[in-house]
């Protein structure tokens, strides 16, 4: 997929209530690689992204130019801010990008200030972009329904199994949306923090928290008697932008066949590591409201009134990170553990319940 040099990519535009800002974020341009180096770099340095012009038409001669302008030309979109305090509720404005001399116009945004509207969700998942995971799905979704998780946003690239058939499975059901993500910056690696942000910047005002994580990654509570939402009303306060969870990494069963699809790899996969990362491989749980720009294991810019990041302790919520279900690589285990197992017998009836392989 290729983009117009002359066209700019708006991924979301809204207004926040908390700081009276009206945010406009976009995408890097889409083009192939030149001389090795990534095009969208070498078309944003040769533009200068800062010499634009970002205005804002808010009627009755009222036009201002951008408040601020936030920039990582590697992993991230480009966020545009703009002062929404002297437009009334209920007010129209229009955002247009040109070219310095404006001569071009590279697009036009129209958007209105508006109350904020009350969260349809308390926790959504977030995936990275997936190709031909057909075969985990069903388990990795009834899982995290179970622990509650309430919707899922699958970031879809170019899966050519039996993935769309499952997808539709929890779309009819009210349970999934589906977004093709097959957006190229440069190298693939850009995919997981370009939709991370995507997400965060598109789907972040319906939800009060959104975690992000792989289907090889199931979020555990440790203890059965506390649900998600309990552990993060224990952890976090208002202004928090993350919750940061350590994985534990589990390796291959002795037994185990990699050809072998109808056991479930909650139940077949115990051998582990025993203990947590030590090192920046953490997956988050975040407050869209205090955070700017996610990348895949860390947050780099939260919002300036954000307070400072949680870390849940390990014995009482962590990811089991199930490495070999996607790479078929061992990981050196130390330990064996069955907590997940409480989950097993809901998790196989509600696998039945939809004609899924629960054994």
């Amino acid at each position: 997929m290729k983009t117009n040099r002359n066209e700019v990519i708006v991924l979301n535009a809204f207004f926040q209530s908390e700081k009276e800002l009206f945010y406009l974020i976009i995408l890097d341009p889409k083009e192939e690689s030149l001389n090795g180096e990534p095009a969208f770099k070498q078309y944003w340095t040769e533009r200068n992204i800062k010499n634009l012009n970002w205005s804002c038409d808010y009627g009755n001669n009222r036009v201002v130019k951008h408040k601020d302008i936030i920039y990582d030309p590697h992993n991230h979109p480009i966020i545009i801010t703009f002062n929404a305090n002297i437009v009334k509720f209920g007010e129209i404005v229009n955002i247009k990008i040109t070219e310095e001399n404006y001569s071009i116009l590279l697009n036009t945004i129209t958007l209105k200030k508006e109350f904020p509207t009350k969260k349809k969700f308390n926790l959504i998942a977030c995936t990275s972009p997936l190709t031909n995971r057909a075969r985990f799905l069903p388990e990795w979704i009834e899982y995290h329904l179970i622990i509650g998780v309430e919707h899922f946003f699958i970031y879809d690239s170019k899966s050519s199994d039996k993935s769309n058939y499952i997808y539709q499975v929890y779309i009819d059901a009210g349970l999934a949306t589906v977004i093709e993500w097959d957006y190229y910056l440069g190298f693939e690696f850009h995919l997981q923090p370009q939709a991370q942000s995507d997400c965060l910047h598109r789907w972040g005002q319906l939800t009060n928290w959104i975690l992000y994580t792989d289907t090889d990654e199931y979020l555990l509570p440790i203890n059965p008697k506390q649900s998600i939402i309990d552990i993060i009303n224990s952890v976090a306060i208002k202004s928090t932008p993350q919750i940061i969870i350590r994985l534990n990494n589990f390796a291959f069963s002795k037994e185990f066949n990699v050809n072998n699809e109808s056991h479930l790899i909650t139940k077949r996969f115990n051998n582990c590591i025993g203990k947590p990362n030590t090192d920046h491989t953490v997956k988050t749980l975040i407050q869209p409201q205090n955070v700017f720009v996610t990348s895949v294991h860390t947050l780099t810019l939260t919002a300036p009134w954000a307070s400072e990041t949680v870390e849940v302790p390990f014995d009482v919520l962590r990811i089991n990170h199930y490495k070999a279900s996607q790479y078929y690589r061992e990981v050196y285990a130390e330990a064996i553990d069955y907590t997940i197992h409480r989950y097993l017998p809901e998790l196989k009836t509600r696998l039945l319940a939809k004609g899924f392989q629960a054994e």
